[in-house]
């Protein structure tokens, strides 16, 4: 079950990738995006392994009746994939 604490909380987290910035590569790049600027259907995360190289592994979650940011099972499923995919730093 998604909870707001729950989604706040893995929300904070893949922020935090954003915040600490370029650190060398791999890095993992993450994009929020849907039908409008206030509801995002939909969250891709690539990592790039070496400058000027396509992300790879790339991964995408879709929620249809609720905002990607706020649903608590798809940021776990951004932050496992990130887990199984070495990187120093994220940008948004």
């Amino acid at each position: 079950m998604s909870t707001p604490e729950n989604a706040e909380a893995l929300r904070k987290q893949v922020e935090g990738m954003a915040a600490r910035g370029f650190r060398g590569y791999p890095i993992a790049t993450v994009a929020y995006y849907g039908p409008t600027d206030q509801f995002a259907s939909k969250v891709a995360v690539g990592i790039v392994n070496a400058e000027g190289a396509e992300p790879e592994p790339m991964s995408k979650w879709i929620s249809a009746d609720l905002d990607v940011r706020q649903n608590s099972q798809v940021l776990g499923r951004v932050l496992e994939f990130r887990l199984l995919s070495t990187f120093r730093g994220a940008r948004a």
